[in-house]
């Protein structure tokens, strides 16, 4: 790890916008252009650093920079919210020395309040100045709001060709968190040099496992992206099959990545004291397997039930039924490794199951239908006092 040679520096400092005088600004520069993804939130109402990195990757996949800012989420605040994020991505570009169209832009924090631009412009000379020292720390400080934990991935994968293949991430969320995405920022970067229609599939299908599948309180945001880079690096000729054996070990580690900073965030959920780990098992498709496990994860009643301990299969069944794409006749029900219901109730030892539930942190549900041979796992968290406290306090 210590030989490898990365091409992405990092960066954070404080430029006021939090009250509490933490690091909210921060950055991410590649020496060199960075084959770039990224999916965004699909609410309507999109903040104005989301609608600029959309337009600028659909003109340029190759991109030097990522400018983020936490406490203030430039969302909701009309053109001078544009013109601001405009404004304020140029100075940065002039001062690194790139095109304008290499930046693209995040925030995240309050809706509805103009950002106040002049403190940021301030502060991006001594934000440059701090990439060539290549601070994760202050990074990962940067990008949180209530986040109680940073959340960070690193795996290399082992090539004869290179120094390694490289997997460098680190995200932000906690609240306000559905698909599709939400309330969070994910930033990952690499060195892979492979084929680009190959890396993209492969990203959409990492995400559409993780990211795109956790729910904190249904709630999807406005500023909510997951971005993808590499400087195509490693290994020295691009890979262009799709069944080459790098490639089917890197898909594996991005997508153990991505479930990992995903399930970080339902744990981080506000106020959250378990994840639910939500299986749906034996479905027709896929998509109907998605549907009934995000239905059990997102029920508020089945939140309720596990933050009190209470194996209720009762609210299990019921939301899945809800989707219709089950029938009471033909499915069983698991708490973790006890069957609770098949097509009529059973006995179970239901003090011994709610003392399992308290003593663990992460709780497994499985529905099973019989139906097909598709599964989908869907994450949720439990609903707590703390979440109703946190999110009356928190301002517009």
């Amino acid at each position: 790890m210590s030989n490898l040679q990365e091409n992405f520096s990092f960066a954070g400092v404080s430029c006021g916008l939090k009250l509490s005088g933490k690091k909210d600004l921060g950055a991410i520069f590649c020496k060199k252009k960075a084959l770039t993804f990224a999916v965004f939130t699909q609410n309507s109402v999109a903040a104005a650093p989301v609608k600029i990195s959309k337009k600028r990757l659909n003109k340029n996949k190759f991109i030097r920079a990522i400018l983020v800012n936490s406490g203030n989420a430039n969302a909701a605040t009309g053109i001078d919210g544009f013109n601001d994020a405009i404004e304020i991505s140029k100075n940065f570009s002039d001062l690194i020395g790139i095109e304008e169209d290499e930046v693209l832009l995040a925030s995240t924090g309050i809706i509805g309040v103009r950002l106040d631009k002049s403190k940021i412009i301030s502060k991006i000379p001594a934000l440059v100045d701090r990439l060539t020292l290549n601070n994760h720390l202050d990074f990962k400080e940067s990008i949180m709001t209530t986040d109680r934990f940073e959340k960070e991935y690193f795996e290399t994968i082992s090539s004869k060709e290179c120094g390694g293949i490289y997997i460098r991430a680190y995200a932000k969320g906690c609240g306000m968190i559905c698909p599709n995405l939400a309330t969070m920022l994910v930033f990952i970067t690499s060195n892979i040099n492979a084929d680009e229609k190959i890396l993209k599939e492969m990203f959409i299908n990492c995400v559409n496992k993780s990211f795109n599948a956790i729910s904190v309180d249904g709630d999807t945001s406005t500023n909510d992206s997951v971005f993808f880079m590499t400087d195509m690096s490693c290994p020295e000729n691009t890979i262009n099959n799709r069944e080459d054996n790098l490639i089917i070990e890197f898909e594996k580690a991005l997508n153990r990545c991505c479930i990992k900073l995903a399930n970080d965030m339902v744990r981080d959920g506000e106020g959250s004291t378990k994840i639910l780990e939500v299986r749906a098992i034996g479905f027709a498709n896929e998509e109907n397997a998605k549907k009934v496990a995000s239905n059990i994860a997102k029920s508020t009643l089945v939140k309720c039930a596990f933050f009190g301990s209470d194996p209720n299969w009762g609210r299990i069944l019921c939301a899945a039924g809800n989707t219709n794409l089950i029938d009471e006749d033909s499915v069983s029900i698991k708490i973790f490794d006890t069957e609770v219901y098949n097509k009529r109730p059973i006995n179970f030892d239901k003090e011994s199951l709610s003392k399992k539930i308290s003593d663990n942190e992460r709780v497994i549900i499985e529905i099973y239908n019989n139906s097909g041979d598709k599964s989908f796992t869907f994450y949720g968290c439990d609903l707590t006092f703390d979440y109703v406290k946190l999110n009356s306090e928190y301002s517009t």
